[in-house]
């Protein structure tokens, strides 16, 4: 779900990094590395590497780790793995199991029609909860051009490693400010570096109903003098608030200064905001969204975490 500015850049937090082995890369934006083909560079506009010059591309698509068992199950058979990516133009006629230390995977084979042109595809798929990581999926578009043998291709796989997923506690332990949680709100999830989530749910409400507080450090051009602009500009991103009527600013303490605070009603739902930009070029924020009256019912607990939200030294 798009929330707003601060979890688009947790999600892009992580860069590239050299492995243990010295041609090991690892793609930005996720807990993949791989040592890729030669003639393969990381992409630019993709997560993955691809070979401009013969117009392939390796994919590396990081999903869920719960996500795994309906994958695994689409991968049950050439048929029901197409029909899975049949609007991507992709027709697997075997499925072959390829043994890796971790043990086996499936590995899809087959062809693909796209933007006129035909490519081999390969499509793996890796970890999951018994491996203690996020669903991977790996697909190989090979044009005509790239001379990729599927030898080659089996070696890239083993290559692959997938970082283990952090817990609930190492996340928070790597975000740049501390908090407390008060009830009814639980924390959810955090982004290593950025955010932190709160709910008063189990999980995020997909349906942005149920009350969510997101506390997030970013960076801004904006100085500490900008700081009632600064929040209002964030306010006007989050989705349906665009032109909602503000109903309530004004000066605070936060983030252990001076900050704002900003709330704002729209189609049923109330954002609460406070806002603080720091010297240097970053801000502080924490963004408290869902149905007005529930957001009104923890107004209280709402305006406590944000009075406990300190900046690490």
């Amino acid at each position: 779900m798009r929330i707003v500015r601060i979890l688009a850049c947790a999600l892009a937090s992580l860069g590239v990094a050299a492995g243990a082995g010295a041609q090991l890369v690892r793609i930005p934006g996720t807990l993949v590395a791989l040592v890729p083909p030669q003639g393969f560079k990381v992409a630019q506009t993709f997560r993955g590497f691809e070979n401009v010059r013969a117009g392939s591309s390796i994919t590396i698509e990081e999903l869920p780790a719960n996500m795994y068992p309906e994958l695994n199950a689409a991968f049950s058979s050439p048929k029901s793995v197409s029909t899975k990516f049949a609007d991507q133009g992709v027709r697997i006629t075997r499925i072959e199991p390829l043994a890796l230390d971790g043990g086996q995977v499936p590995l899809a084979i087959g062809g693909q029609a796209f933007n006129g042109r035909e490519f081999t595809k390969y499509i793996a798929l890796m970890g999951g909860p018994r491996a203690g990581t996020s669903t991977v999926l790996i697909s190989f578009n090979l044009a005509g051009a790239t001379p990729l043998s599927r030898d080659e291709v089996e070696a890239v796989l083993r290559s692959v490693t997938i970082g283990r997923l952090l817990t609930l506690d190492e996340k928070l332990s790597q975000v740049p400010f501390t908090f407390s949680a008060v009830a009814p709100f639980r924390v959810v999830d955090a982004m290593p570096g950025t955010a932190a989530i709160l709910s008063t749910a189990e999980v995020v409400d997909p349906a942005g109903r149920k009350p969510m507080v997101v506390i997030g450090k970013v960076g801004t051009g904006a100085s500490p003098a900008e700081v009632g602009q600064t929040n209002e500009r964030e306010l006007r991103s989050v989705p349906g608030f665009k032109d909602a009527p503000i109903a309530e600013q004004k000066t605070v303490q936060f983030a252990g200064g001076q900050g704002h605070f900003i709330s704002a009603e729209a189609d049923g739902k109330t954002v609460l905001q406070f806002l603080r930009v720091l010297p240097g070029g970053s801000e502080v924020r924490l963004l408290a969204t869902g149905e007005s009256a529930a957001i009104e019912d923890a107004r209280a607990a709402i305006t406590e975490i944000a009075r406990s939200v300190e900046l690490r030294d």
